[in-house]
């Protein structure tokens, strides 16, 4: 397969090697170059678009959504991109591996590439680089805290005929709206492939939702025993968006006339996903709106309460997401809304700007900003996810994200048994590939820069992550912290955020931290790779059944550690109970002691946000890095104290894990940061800094 000369300009047909680097040349003696192909100025490219195919298809490509294009004098870097690496062999064949314990040559690994063009550099690579290094130096600068706008930007794919047997992870002909059949496909697969887990004696496994709407007759009505329904994930709006709900006023004629009744004017999102339900031949669907009762009476809060809404979306067939930030937005795709692929045939291949991946393009939406929409996520079986820049399909068994414009089925999808697969990474979030307490962070990550309307949701809208946890943590959290790494969970940092002003949030729970209402803020943890937290031991307050008896009480177990070599004695001592009478009652409920060294450190300087501390005496060797969550404006020279909680060894180099206080009254403190400090040279010469103390933090 070739491309014309007489549709490319002569710059486009030396670079892309008369188009075999979108072919998969793993066998051949002649590989294309991988990595960077060469540069060029934007002003060349958009001259060359009249006349040539890929610079017309290049010059779309780097257009923004808002239509923004580069300046005529930046430089276009154009790149050859290892997409996909994976195995392959006929679904009757034994895999042959070698004595090494490694496939052979018969194992058919391929590849599948796309051509980048950006502005932002691209580096030079070779075949023989490890997969890794490759990945790492082709990761596309997107969204990131630290490149922002991101560049202009974007990659260019093959199509190839589903029939194809090369289709596999290549480019794929997308129509005006959604291939249903397709969807369906995805759906069915998914349920005939991982079978929901029944757990003997559990009510909820199977169990229908109150009302649902059958799609095909309008009505809301009971749903029958043992029915499959899709349920809607979606946003109703800012606060003050009217919604048709069900309720007193509106109970009589929605109950009657459905989504046919003439009186109301139905979202645009709930009318799509009916028109998909039908199309899909799923019969009822359950949107939270018109099938659950938003009354005032108390039959109507007992009916909400009775609503487990987590069963709800965990046993329905499958959910649709809409990205939209309120009801009026529409499923993208459901209707014919011209052509949503950029395309083109290039002598005798056709190629296609390639759609945006799910983290790419559900980023920054009004589903993502949303509380409650991410429990609806981690609780479904399975989900279509649609964005304007395409449609998506998870299953919540799988770490892959299917999507329209690329062929990623494998198994019943295609004759060939496809293994091995290697894709480039996106947002853990929706892959949901970690567990323990790297899938804590994502969660908690994800779940802080989401926005709710009552504050006291913050806690409940937690429920559905712990549940996803429960095969590591259990049940066991203090404000939302699981006992099992609770020194661990304390290294957070916030970028952006404010204190929450009720008391119901202590400070040493990143709960007690808004970190979504400037619409910019972060949150991440310092401890997420390694920490050894078995060196403190943290008390919190247990009040006796039938009487008012505070007491403090172990929230887990240390052992003896391998600093006291460095520091002296364990920490032993035991925190008092009176400092609880200088607590009103919700500050006793949530404050934690514990026994541990403390150091007071200086500011020095500030970098991105990060302060750099350094030891009083010295005021000029660098000692430790700081991340204060306060909103309040220190200054160079002012200090700061800094308690002791873990810490990590690996090649000899010692990072010891602070938190930093500050004092609110006489012994009690707020925790206001997290610091770390690596020490490579003697301990002993600095451990006559550290004093030992009985913290005490609300």
């Amino acid at each position: 397969m070739e491309l014309q000369n007489s549709q490319m300009c002569a710059e486009c047909v030396e670079m892309t090697e008369n188009g075999t680097i979108w072919h998969d040349t793993s066998r051949q003696n002649k590989k294309p170059r991988l990595g960077r192909l060469g540069s060029r100025m934007f002003e060349d490219v958009h001259k060359n678009s009249t006349r040539c195919r890929l610079c017309a298809l290049t010059r779309t490509a780097l257009e923004t959504e808002d239509g923004l294009l580069p300046r005529f004098d930046a430089t276009i870097y154009y790149s050859r991109i290892l997409f996909t690496r994976y195995s392959r062999r006929s679904a009757l064949s034994t895999p042959k591996w070698s004595s090494q314990g490694h496939r052979d040559e018969d194992s058919q690994i391929h590849s599948t590439y796309r051509l980048r063009a950006m502005t932002s550099f691209s580096y030079s690579l070779d075949h023989t680089d490890s997969l890794p290094m490759i990945r790492q130096l082709q990761n596309r600068p997107t969204y990131d805290y630290f490149c922002w706008p991101p560049p202009h930007g974007g990659e260019i794919s093959l199509l190839c005929d589903q029939a194809d047997v090369n289709s596999f992870a290549n480019g794929r002909r997308m129509g005006e709206q959604l291939d249903f059949d397709l969807a369906k496909g995805w759906i069915d697969t998914c349920h005939t492939h991982h079978q929901p887990d029944k757990k003997d004696g559990d009510p909820h496994i199977g169990k229908a939702p109150r009302r649902v709407i059958n799609v095909d007759s309008g009505k809301i009505e009971s749903a029958p025993s043992g029915s499959s329904y899709a349920a809607l994930s979606y946003c109703w709006g800012p606060p003050g968006t009217h919604q048709v709900q069900l309720d007193q006023e509106t109970e009589k004629d929605l109950l009657s006339g459905g989504i046919n009744s003439q009186r109301f004017r139905f979202p645009q999102t709930i009318l799509d996903a009916v028109t998909c339900c039908r199309k899909l031949a799923i019969h009822y669907l359950w949107v939270d709106a018109l099938c659950r009762h938003q009354g005032s009476t108390e039959e109507n809060k007992t009916e909400r309460t009775r609503d487990d809404i987590n069963e709800i979306y965990k046993n329905s067939y499958v959910t649709l997401i809409c990205e939209g930030s309120d009801s009026q937005h529409g499923l993208p795709g459901v209707r014919s809304s011209g052509q949503r692929q950029t395309w083109m045939n290039i002598g005798n291949i056709s190629v296609a700007i390639s759609k945006m991946s799910v983290d790419e393009a559900m980023h920054g939406s009004g589903w993502m900003r949303r509380l409650w929409t991410l429990g609806e996520y981690l609780q479904s079986r399975c989900c279509l996810i649609f964005s304007s820049s395409q449609v998506f399909f998870k299953c919540n068994h799988d770490d892959r994200v299917l999507c329209e414009d690329s062929t990623f089925e494998t198994g019943s999808f295609n004759p060939m048994a496809i293994e091995d697969v290697n894709i480039p990474n996106i947002n853990g979030f929706w892959t949901r590939a970690t567990c323990g307490f790297q899938l804590y962070t994502l969660l908690v990550e994800e779940y802080a820069k989401r926005r709710v309307t009552n504050p006291k949701d913050w806690t409940p809208g937690f429920r559905s992550s712990k549940e996803i946890m429960e095969p590591t943590f259990q049940k066991d959290y203090i404000y939302d912290l699981p006992t099992k790494d609770f020194a661990r969970s304390l290294c957070f940092e916030t970028f952006n955020s404010e204190r929450r002003s009720t008391p119901n949030f202590p400070s040493w729970s990143w709960q007690g931290w808004d970190v979504s209402s400037s619409g910019s803020g972060d949150i991440y943890f310092c401890s997420e790779e390694l920490f050894i937290d078995e060196v403190v031991t943290f008390y919190y307050v247990k009040r006796s059944i039938g009487t008012i008896l505070l007491k403090f009480v172990p929230v887990n177990t240390t052992h003896e550690s391998r600093l006291s070599s460095y520091f002296g004695s364990p920490f032993t001592d035991i925190p008092g109970s009176g400092i609880l009478e200088q607590l009103s009652s919700e500050e006793s409920d949530n404050v934690i002691a514990f026994s541990t060294f403390v150091v007071e450190l200086c500011l020095s300087s500030k970098n991105d946000g990060c302060w750099e501390l350094v030891l009083p005496d010295t005021q000029t060797d660098f000692i430790a890095q700081a991340s204060l969550n306060t909103n309040e404006n220190y200054d160079v020279g002012s200090m700061v104290k800094c308690a002791f909680i873990g810490f990590f060894i690996r090649d000899d180099i010692v990072q010891l894990f602070f938190i930093v206080i500050q004092e609110v009254r006489n012994r009690v403190s707020c925790r206001v940061g997290s610091c770390t400090i690596d020490w490579t040279d003697d301990l002993t010469k600095h451990a006559g800094v550290l004093k030992s103390e009985v913290i005490y933090l609300i």
